[in-house]
């Protein structure tokens, strides 16, 4: 294998974790509404991504790292810190800001929060 396939495997296999991780999180808070013992899971779950990130100003390691990667491949690609900016844009034919779509996630992030708690605290208060 060559060291470009390389690299577009690489990236490729981080973009796929990264759906599937994004997917685990949407998917979770749908989840916990039918399940009401998966709110505490999606709870660590949200929790972290958002520790994760923190290190690295706020944007996902993974994001860093697919860039990176392919960056190798070609000097000019940049996602600006939003892997969810680019394959919105890219599958959907938009051109949704980068600012847009991470305070479209932040507010997603908090609501997914608030139910998640919402749905703990009102089971533990159930089993009482």
């Amino acid at each position: 294998m060559q060291t470009n396939e390389k690299y577009r495997y690489y990236a490729d296999g981080i973009t796929a974790l990264h759906f599937f991780w994004t997917f685990v999180i949407f998917a979770g808070a749908v989840l916990m509404f039918f399940w009401r013992t998966y709110a505490m899971v999606e709870i660590v779950v949200v929790s972290f991504t958002l520790l994760i990130s923190l290190p690295f100003g706020a944007v996902c390691p993974l994001t860093l790292l697919e860039e990176r990667l392919r960056r190798k491949l070609d000097s000019a690609y940049r996602n600006h810190g939003s892997y969810l900016a680019v394959y919105i844009n890219k599958f959907f034919h938009t051109h949704f800001k980068v600012r847009s779509i991470n305070i479209s996630v932040g507010i997603i992030y908090f609501l997914i929060y608030a139910f998640a708690f919402t749905i703990y605290y009102s089971s533990i208060s159930f089993l009482r």
